[in-house]
């Protein structure tokens, strides 16, 4: 099982960020999977705006070239988790354009804080 961390405030700007990089005063970025991390940036900006500074971590706890398990849970004014949510492909291998799809299902049905 995998962690992907990212430190959020209100809003979120990012572009391109590396392991542990500082994007900007608010968001801090830790992350092993510069394609994952990619995917929930992405989503993340493309979310309503959180209310309060938000730790938010991305569990990943399968991951095959044919299936991707994971959940998103938060740390800050409410603390929380979501519901781990599965993709599983059976006639090609897993992409990018799929996972990202995926992770913008799992912030839309996490129910982060409003």
């Amino acid at each position: 099982m995998s962690r992907i961390v990212f430190a959020l405030a209100t809003s979120l700007i990012i572009a391109g960020v590396a392991m542990g990089q500082t994007v900007n005063s608010h968001v801090t970025v830790e992350c092993a999977d510069p394609a994952i991390c990619a995917s929930l940036e992405k989503a993340l900006n493309e979310a309503p705006a959180l209310p309060h500074p938000l730790t938010l971590t991305l569990v990943v706890e399968k991951r095959t070239d044919h299936s991707f398990q994971a959940y998103l849970s938060w740390e800050g004014v409410q603390n929380g988790r979501g519901e781990s949510m599965s993709l599983s492909v059976m006639d090609t291998t897993m992409q990018n354009s799929m996972i990202d799809r995926f992770i913008s299902d799992l912030v839309r049905h996490s129910g982060l804080p409003e």
